[in-house]
């Protein structure tokens, strides 16, 4: 190894720590940065140009999230109250994290560095959540990080959008995408949080800005075509529905503004030849028949193959490292360098059924207590409900956007400000989901 990485890098680790514990809002920020953002540039822009790689097997991002780990774990020592409300969630959450470290230490002869480091890039950043919760723990500090997850990030991705369009050109579509489909999915829910937010009074409300920010999001979702963002945009607005947060009364109430947008929305695709209801009907067609959609039909065709190696390794799946010699295209050896596209089906690969069932424990664990507290708790919590609500719609989201994809960074945030609105609460709801 480079002797200046040998220098430079536990001296970066160390100044981590000590920002991630004195300084929680810039490091959410530096997360954000370096977690989120750096995706936007891999649609169009080279490898070199988005990545963050530091030396050593470590990405900019993996500094923050040691030094988030390093923090949860001293507050979590040091603070007694912090433990008696982590106890609702301890047993799923250790056998997950055990298990987790069992599938990287079985390996790590095998594979080396390379066992870790996949375990690093694939499901670190669950941790993040914890990080909200234990720092963010007074009224005071949950609404000073509001405007990072909402306007920084929505400021930030469409500043990036105009940026790529200068450097390589506003052709639009499936073929020529502005944004990842994470960074699309980031600033949606960054959008939906900052009309929460003004709706529970947690942020200022600002119908002309809520407004002039609608357009340009709903015009990216749309000509992006990520068929997994608009699936989770459904699957949320169905989820305020369900809970009763949405109601057709309030949507007539928005009707004005909503057929403003897509009248505009319309005019553009319209202005490029390109009829908004076909357009939608066209990318949609994967969600009744996959065969009729080349990208579809290629996922599909991984997870088939991904299936060949579960049932190899049913119960603890291959463990960390070496993941891309499991997978082959059919009637070939050769190993594919592809991510399984599904967090699902990695973790049956990586984790077997046992990490799959301890993953959905964890998280449906955490669902409980959000939906009880939402459900019972609403006058306990006042207007910090509105967390709670965006922590249960994310968790879900992240777990549809997970059909296709890997875990994405900004939900997990939402899941921890929701969890750190409902810890020091005395409420029975929350207590009696153990």
């Amino acid at each position: 190894m480079d002797p200046f990485i040998l220098i430079s890098l536990p001296l970066a680790l160390i100044s981590a720590i000590l920002v991630s514990y004195y300084f929680p809002k810039l490091t959410v920020i530096g997360y954000i940065v370096f977690g989120v953002f750096p995706r936007a540039f891999s649609e169009r822009f080279d490898y070199e140009f988005y990545d963050t790689a530091i030396g050593g097997g470590f990405n900019a991002v993996d500094v923050f999230i040691i030094g988030m780990a390093c923090v949860i774990a001293i507050k979590i020592l040091r603070t007694k109250g912090l433990r008696r409300f982590l106890r609702i969630i301890a047993f799923p959450s250790l056998a997950f994290l055990l298990w987790l470290l069992i599938e990287i230490a079985r390996n790590v002869t095998t594979y080396g560095l390379s066992s870790p480091g996949e375990f690093r890039g694939r499901y670190f950043m669950l941790i993040s959540l914890f990080y909200v919760l234990v720092n963010f723990d007074t009224e005071k500090k949950r609404r000073d990080l509001l405007p990072i997850l909402s306007l920084f990030v929505i400021y930030s991705v469409l500043a990036m959008t105009i940026f790529t369009g200068i450097m390589t050109g506003w052709d639009y579509g499936p073929e020529n995408r502005f944004m990842h489909s994470s960074v699309s999915l980031a600033m949606s829910e960054a959008f939906l949080a900052y009309i929460i937010f003004q709706k529970y009074g947690l942020m200022s409300k600002n119908l002309l800005q809520t407004f002039a920010l609608s357009f340009p999001v709903f015009l990216l979702v749309i000509v992006d075509s990520h068929r997994s963002v608009w699936l989770c945009l459904v699957v949320f607005v169905a989820f305020l529905f369900f809970i009763k947060e949405l109601r057709v009364s309030k949507i007539f109430k928005l009707a004005i503004p909503l057929v403003v947008t897509l009248v505009l929305v319309s005019m553009i695709l319209e202005k490029n030849r390109m009829d908004l209801v076909g357009y939608i009907s066209e990318r949609s067609i994967a969600y009744v028949d996959y065969e009729e959609d080349p990208t579809s039909a290629w996922r599909v065709a991984i997870w088939i193959n991904a299936f060949e190696v579960i049932l190899q390794y049913p119960l603890a799946g291959i463990g960390f490292g070496g993941h891309w010699e499991a997978i082959t295209m059919p009637g070939t050896t050769e190993g594919m360098n592809l991510f399984p596209h599904s967090i699902y089906i990695m973790t049956l690969v990586k984790l077997g059924v046992i990490g799959l069932i301890l993953y959905l424990w964890y998280v449906l664990r955490i669902g409980k207590i959000l939906y009880r507290a939402v459900e019972t708790c609403g006058d306990f919590l006042h207007i910090e409900k509105g967390y709670v609500v965006l922590a249960l719609g994310y968790l879900l989201v992240i777990n549809v956007y997970g059909l296709v994809y890997g875990f994405e960074h900004l939900s997990w945030l939402f899941v921890g400000l929701g969890l750190a609105a409902i810890k020091g609460k005395t409420m029975t709801g929350v207590t009696d989901a153990r």
